[in-house]
């Protein structure tokens, strides 16, 4: 896993390329994450929206939103511990 920042989902830490905040932070992309799901720019634009959107998506099995993207060797916890911090 990738811990860069900007580059980790708020809701479930997933590493994208595209940073999906822009790489300040603050423009969301309003792209879909790979894994949880989540709008950026939507269900992500504060903590408590990001911890909601987490404990549904788990509560829900934690299916991949595009499954043909997740990593063989996915493991839920330890993507997690990609949350920035201050969405947790």
């Amino acid at each position: 896993m990738h811990n860069n920042g900007n580059h980790n989902c708020r809701v479930c830490g997933y590493w994208d390329e595209d940073a999906p905040w822009g790489e300040d932070g603050k423009n969301p992309t309003y792209f879909f994450c790979n894994c949880c799901g989540v709008e950026h720019g939507y269900g992500d634009f504060n903590p408590a929206a990001a911890k909601k959107w987490r404990e549904k998506w788990i509560a829900n099995g934690a299916k991949w939103y595009k499954e043909e993207t997740r990593p063989s060797n996915w493991d839920l916890q330890d993507q997690l511990k990609n949350v920035p911090p201050e969405f947790l």
